[in-house]
């Protein structure tokens, strides 16, 4: 009989939640349709149920391909004539549990243990709470230990201060009769003991400070005669980039075109063709340390080689968006380069490359300078640090510079040269002390103005007297008092130390106290989590038994059941009329007898039909639909006369009895 092949429409529902598809009979099966609707309503497979309603409104379920065929031929056999066939399932999830599990027993719980474990757990609890206690007076007992050294220290240190004081104010007023203030501080410092070093080191500055590059060391002497070794002079702000040295103290060795600086030790140790690409700088206001950064000029780009933004002077064209780096200005003619305006830096005052003449006449004017006298200043040294400082300063401060120094110039031509390399030093002050650079001015000149300045050597000593840089307020405190601030501050940054330490001192012990406390309660949490997952395990395992215990039940009760329902078969009986009997009585095989004999009596069983040819279709059809005992098939297509629809319903109520023994 071959199987129909018009594509079947199926409605799964569950609860309001209705779906439906269509697809051939031939491809239906269980597991197919299962895993389709567990997916089309996020269910478990494994957790739902699936029936259907037959044509005495029975609510059906279906478990197998054959409960899946049984529901199709159902469905046919309700569907009106000349209609499709729409077979309806309903879905229920979760799963219900089966009548023979409703006897399954909840493991109980007993209170008297559960007791017993919470009495362990305070009692670790209290052991936990006291050794927290012992740890914390544990821990504030060495915090306070660790005060108190550290408070002695401070003390100690407060003591080495004012000796260090003492002693300093001793040094600095002996060396007050010296006539040069750098070799005044330079002895204080020196005589100074190796716990006052903070304060030596800034004597040591000072007097660096005031140190002029065109002094000899033969010049450093004391008011006894004796010599002293000057201190090496100190490069602020500069790092030597091998052994850190910070700030660099003698010789300065700066890379050429590169941010490399190196001290005299670690240059000794480069090789010859290494050497050759540093530039050596002895004192800090050399040329090398007052280089700065080339200027660079936001949004303007060098209309030549295209430098964006532009880096360095910036020459503008007059009158016209044309803008050139040096590099390219300086390729162009001499009459070319007269129709730019130089800008040294982004907001500088534009300098008219085609006035040269202007500038000299005025100071023509002014001092009576001659071509050879501007010619001096443009090649020394001084004019050169003056440039610089243009690229640095604003212009208001520039201006403010240029009028502090132009009362020098006014000099003559022999003292000039002389005053200028004396006024170099206190150029390093600008621009902090630029609102004090007319009174250092002021006392240059007055220096100038009395007799010629003496030449030792070929040497000028530029290097004003003592009182007279005191009267000019050359220092921001007197030198008195200088010995007695830094001792000042000394203390105060060794007190400061003292007192950090100490805080940090009692900041770890309370750390040390609230870390144990965590380790404490992270153990005692540990403990707790243990003796919940022990008890959680021990609920599991009892309810495991539990189950295997109903289960063994279970299965020793059908195995009573079907043993007793075989021997009522042997006895003569109908095998399903036995199956009623012995439900019905409880597995008792006495009782189920009287049932069975007190039923009615089947009526004669008509003669069993002759098997037809043409039903031999019917049982290989049979045996691929999953009903495997050919002698059973063969039995029930005699029974219903070859009508198949009736065979698979017979077939498919003895498997679902089968399976519920």
């Amino acid at each position: 009989m071959a199987a129909l092949q018009s594509p079947l429409t199926f409605k799964a529902s569950l609860g309001d939640d209705l779906r439906r598809w269509s697809q051939p009979e031939e491809s239906a099966s269980y597991d197919e349709i299962a895993g389709r609707i567990a997916s089309a309503f996020s269910v478990p497979k494994t957790d739902m149920l699936l029936r259907y309603q037959d044509e005495d409104q029975d609510w059906i379920t279906v478990t197998s391909d054959a409960d899946l065929l049984e529901a199709i031929a159902v469905a046919k056999q309700c569907a009106p004539e000349g209609t499709k066939t729409v077979l309806r399932l309903e879905v229920i999830s979760p799963k219900p549990l089966r009548p023979g599990r409703q006897t399954q027993k909840v493991p109980k719980i007993d209170l008297s243990e559960m007791e017993e474990a919470v009495s362990r757990l305070d009692a670790k609890a209290k052991v936990a709470a006291a050794h927290l206690d012992k740890e914390s007076k544990k821990a504030a007992k060495e915090a306070k230990k660790a005060a108190a050294r550290v408070d002695k220290e401070a003390k100690k240190a407060v003591k080495l201060a004012e000796k260090a004081f003492k002693h300093a104010t001793t040094a600095a007023l002996g060396a007050m009769a010296s006539k040069d203030v750098s070799d005044a501080f330079a002895q204080a410092a020196a005589s100074l003991p190796e716990s006052a070093a903070p304060f030596a080191q800034i004597l040591s500055d000072v007097a660096v400070a005031l140190t002029p590059r065109t002094q000899s060391l033969e010049a450093h002497t004391v008011a006894q005669g004796s010599p002293v070794v000057p201190p090496p002079h100190v490069h602020h702000g500069v790092a030597c980039d091998m052994c850190d040295m910070a700030p660099i103290l003698g010789p300065r060795y700066a890379k050429k075109d590169a941010d490399v600086d190196l001290c005299a030790a670690d240059f000794a140790k480069l090789s010859a063709e290494e050497a050759a690409q540093f530039t050596a700088i002895e004192h800090p206001l050399d040329e090398g340390c007052w280089k700065r950064p080339p200027s660079v000029h936001p949004n303007v780009e060098c209309d030549v080689s295209g430098m964006f933004p532009l880096v360095g002077p910036r020459y503008s064209k007059k009158n016209c968006n044309y803008d050139l780096c040096e590099e390219e200005f300086l390729k162009l003619p001499e009459e070319e380069q007269m129709l730019y305006e130089r800008i040294a830096f982004p907001g500088a005052c534009p300098v008219d490359l085609a006035q040269p003449s202007t500038v000299e006449g005025e100071l023509a004017a002014r001092h009576g300078w001659t071509p050879q006298t501007m010619q001096g200043l443009a090649d020394c040294h001084f004019a050169e640090l003056v440039e610089q400082l243009q690229g640095s300063l604003s212009q208001e401060q520039f201006e403010q510079l240029a009028a502090a120094i132009e009362p020098v110039f006014a000099l003559d031509p022999e003292r000039l040269e002389a005053t200028l390399a004396a006024l170099e030093p206190y150029l390093a002050l600008v621009p902090a002390e630029l609102d004090l650079l007319p009174d250092y001015v002021a006392m240059l000149l007055a220096e100038q103005s009395g007799p010629e300045p003496a030449k030792s050597n070929g040497t000028v000593e530029c290097q004003p007297p003592i009182q007279e840089v005191l009267n000019f307020d050359v220092f921001p405190v007197d030198i008195d008092s200088a010995a007695e601030e830094a001792a000042r501050v000394a203390a105060e940054e060794e007190a400061a130390c003292a007192a950090a330490e100490k805080e940090a001192a009692r900041m770890a012990a309370e750390e040390a106290a609230c870390v144990a406390a965590e380790k404490e309660a992270a153990r005692m949490a540990a403990e707790e989590a243990a003796c919940v997952a022990a008890e959680k395990e021990a609920a599991r395992v009892a309810a495991e038994e539990e189950a295997a215990r109903v289960a063994a039940e279970e299965e020793a009760a059908c195995v009573i059941t079907q043993s007793i329902v075989q021997q009522l078969v042997a006895m003569g009986f109908e095998q399903s009329a036995c199956l009623d009997a012995v439900k019905a009585s409880g597995d008792n095989i006495e009782t189920a007898i009287t049932f069975l004999l007190e039923a009615p009596a089947a009526a004669e069983p008509e003669p069993e039909p002759a098997w037809d040819a043409e039903w031999d279709d019917i049982l290989a059809e049979l045996k691929e639909m999953g009903f495997e005992d050919e002698t059973t098939n063969m039995a029930m297509i005699k029974e219903k006369e070859g009508d198949i629809k009736e065979t698979v319903k017979e077939l498919v109520k003895r498997e679902r009895i089968n399976r519920q023994c």
